[in-house]
């Protein structure tokens, strides 16, 4: 699994911090030929927990500073599946592997 997908964030010029607005606002942008890994990494991974955000899903994140033609400065984010997330999904795959094959051998040694 190798989906990555990219954003945006820049600095929200209206921001009125009594109202609890966004600092930065952007988009993140899934290409259309990732969204089924993204997908079945989301449906397919154990959840993680912890006491802030509850039952969730990680994604890793790398952000960049970068400026604008316009002269904006901005950050430019990346998201990719998070590796211990992925670790995780393989021991699982590894054990429900080994827990059919040996339902199989039982179906195949008991036709009666």
């Amino acid at each position: 699994m190798s989906f990555s997908f990219n954003g945006s964030l820049f600095k929200n010029e209206d921001c009125d911090e009594s109202r609890n607005q966004p600092n930065f606002t952007g988009v993140a942008n899934v290409r259309q030929e990732q969204i089924g890994e993204l997908i079945s990494y989301l449906m397919d991974c154990k959840c993680a927990h912890n006491e802030y955000d509850g039952d969730h899903i990680p994604l890793r994140m790398s952000g960049w500073a970068k400026v604008a033609k316009s002269g904006k400065k901005f950050m430019s984010l990346s998201f990719q599946p998070d590796q211990k997330v992925l670790d995780t999904k393989k021991q699982v795959k590894t054990e429900t592997s080994s827990v059919k094959s040996t339902s199989q051998a039982m179906d195949e040694g008991d036709l009666f």
